[in-house]
């Protein structure tokens, strides 16, 4: 039976979350979890890889992207210095948005953090304050 989309929003890699024209309960929805939802790739919003600017990009964008830190503070001749991990999936289940890696290391997403995107090889290089990561 074909539903049609009323929202989506992409979780991981592998998962989204979908709102259907008709389901309007959460007991109804409850029947869905779990579900293949085949759509039409010309029905899903594509991003173009060109962007620059961040704020312009749906989160969702950034799933599968390899977060590294840049420890450069000038912004020419940039070297990423650590791998921290794949982002998995975008945690926005509060005020403050959260990009998880694959390791469940979690990442504020905050513009001030973010040095550059490399979207040709799907790179996010960081600069983080100190300690974020032990906390």
């Amino acid at each position: 039976m074909p539903f049609f989309v009323k929202s989506f929003r992409p979780r991981r890699n592998d998962s989204a979350l979908v709102m259907f024209d008709g389901i309007n309960s959460v007991e109804r929805a409850q029947d869905f979890v779990g579900c293949s939802v085949f759509l039409e790739r010309k029905n899903v919003e594509q991003q173009p890889a060109t962007m620059d600017d961040a704020e312009e990009l749906p989160l969702s964008y950034f799933i599968g992207f390899t977060v590294v830190t840049d420890e450069r503070s000038e912004r020419s001749e940039r070297t990423p210095q650590t791998e921290l991990g794949v982002i998995d999936y975008i945690d926005d289940a509060t005020e403050n948005c959260l990009f998880v890696l694959d390791d469940g290391t979690m990442i504020p997403v905050q513009e001030e953090f973010i040095e550059w995107i490399d979207h040709k090889n799907k790179r996010l290089v960081v600069s983080l304050p100190d300690g974020l990561l032990d906390l």
